[in-house]
C-alpha cells in the first residue's frame, strides 16, 4: 500500500536554447512564442499546479516455492491522481491494474536465471474540462497547452535476469 501527493512544480528557466531542423516542429514552436528572441533571452519562473489528489495504491502477490524454481503472480492497482481540470500532455496520469508473473531458477552453485512478464493496462481517459490556456497568467499555474482529448496506453514489459552470487 502506498499513498502519495504532489500539488505542484516551481521551475525556473534561463539561457533557453531551442533550435531544429524539422519545418513543422518550427512551425508550432513558433506559434507558441518559443523562437521569439525575447522569450529565449528572458528569465522565466512558473508554477506547475498538478492537482493531484491523494490516492491510496495497492496490491500483492503469491509466491509459490517448486525445488529449484520460484513462481511469483502479482496484481497491482492505482488510480489517477490528477482530476481532468489539471490534465495536460506533460501532466497526465491513468488509473491501472498491472499484472505480474514471475519466476527464478535456481541454475545450481551461484547462478539463478530469472524471467518476468508484467502489463500495465490503463483505463482510457476521455478529458473535456481541463483549465490549462496559453492565455492564462504565467503565475496562475495553468499556463500551458490545453489537455482536452483522448488518452489510451497499455504497456507490456518482459525481463530477464541473471544473478551471480
Amino acid at each position: 500500500i502506498d499513498y502519495s501527493i504532489r500539488d505542484g512544480t516551481l521551475s525556473t528557466t534561463r539561457d533557453l536554447v531551442v533550435t531544429t531542423t524539422d519545418t513543422t516542429l518550427d512551425a508550432i514552436l513558433g506559434a507558441y512564442g518559443v523562437t521569439s528572441e525575447e522569450f529565449i533571452d528572458a528569465e522565466s519562473t512558473q508554477y506547475s499546479r498538478t492537482g493531484q489528489v491523494p490516492i491510496f495504491t495497492g496490491g500483492g502477490h503469491v509466491e509459490l516455492p517448486f525445488d529449484e524454481w520460484v513462481l511469483r503472480s502479482g496484481l497491482y492497482y492505482a488510480p489517477e491522481s490528477t482530476p481532468d481540470e489539471f490534465v495536460a500532455p506533460n501532466n497526465l496520469d491513468f488509473a491501472n491494474w498491472n499484472p505480474r508473473l514471475a519466476a527464478l531458477y535456481d541454475a545450481g552453485g551461484r547462478v539463478l536465471l530469472g524471467m518476468s512478464a508484467d502489463a500495465w493496462l490503463n483505463e482510457t481517459r476521455v478529458v473535456t474540462t481541463d483549465s490549462h490556456s496559453e492565455l492564462n497568467d504565467p503565475q496562475s499555474g495553468l499556463k500551458q497547452p490545453n489537455g482536452n482529448g483522448t488518452y489510451a496506453l497499455t504497456l507490456y514489459r518482459f525481463g530477464m535476469t541473471l544473478v551471480i552470487r
